[in-house]
């Protein structure tokens, strides 16, 4: 039997590596923070948090962990950041989530519309009945390509709205009365007064943050362009809440919606909606 041996004296470099134990981590939208334990063969460890999240997330290395942590999300809508932990040949990324605060439903006590089938009244979209809907009147006498409106009064003792839910009518005939343009107006604290609201101003209607002969405050505006027939359930959340609100308005483009070039509206020039929510932050 043969043993060979071999002595030498280089060093034999130990590859590179850097892991963390979790690479995917959710928060609630309270705020916390959490230690992630981190493994490395290399040092000095550094820590990219993208400049946007700066502002509510900060990350740090704490002995063998990254301490993580995520402030209060003043909103209900998520947010997240990629956060990137690297040596000097070693990277690797941490997705970092958190919920929006929670939500309460907001209790609607009456609704009215421009007009409504005797087998589709407004009181359809807030019965809690998914498969019964308003419709916009088509007979004996027509309300054909006109624009629409719904509105609903709140429950008294409504703290904010910061989230609507429409559910569009199902079944036969769902692609009648589907929306393209709307305006969302909503009536509470502060809305009396016209005020920059930022989003998406499409061509129709007024201007975003200006306020009706009624009160109401033009918060919203929604474009279902192009697919009108593809219209799914929508979850709107307002870019600014509303204070107390009391009562909210939709008005829906009912102009004859011809293809090319698109003109934002309603399908068959028809209004149709199945259900609508809505929703306030718990603070």
């Amino acid at each position: 039997m043969t043993t060979l041996f071999s002595c030498g004296t280089d060093e034999i470099p130990i590859p590179a590596s850097i892991l963390i134990e979790e690479a995917d981590l959710t928060f609630v939208g309270e705020g916390e923070t959490y230690l992630n334990r981190i493994y490395s063969t290399q040092y000095p460890i550094e820590i990219e948090v993208p400049e946007e999240a700066k502002e509510w997330l900060s990350v740090s290395l704490k002995d063998k962990y990254l301490e993580i942590t995520a402030d209060r999300n003043a909103s209900i809508s998520p947010r997240s950041a990629s956060v990137v932990i690297k040596t000097k040949e070693r990277s690797t990324s941490m997705r970092i989530n958190q919920t929006g605060l929670p939500t309460r439903k907001l209790k609607i006590i009456a609704g009215t519309a421009s007009s409504e089938q005797s087998d589709g009244p407004v009181f359809y979209t807030f019965d809690g009945n998914y498969s019964t809907i308003w419709h916009s009147r088509y007979s004996p006498t027509t309300t054909q390509y006109q624009d629409h409106w719904i509105q609903y009064n709140l429950e008294p003792g409504s703290e904010s709205l910061d989230l609507i839910m429409l559910y569009p009518r199902e079944g036969t005939g769902r692609a009648n009365g589907r929306w393209g343009w709307y305006c969302v107006y909503v009536k509470g604290d502060g809305t009396g007064t016209p005020g920059e609201i930022p989003g998406n101003d499409i061509p129709w209607g007024a201007e975003l943050g200006s306020v009706d002969a009624d009160g109401y405050k033009l918060m919203y505006k929604g474009d279902a362009t192009p697919d009108l027939v593809g219209f799914h359930i929508s979850n709107i959340v307002l870019p600014v809440p509303v204070i107390n609100p009391t009562a909210v308005k939709i008005i829906i483009n009912g102009s004859q919606a011809a293809i090319e070039p698109y003109t934002g509206g309603s399908q068959g020039g028809f209004g149709s909606l199945a259900e609508i929510e809505l929703y306030g932050k718990v603070n």
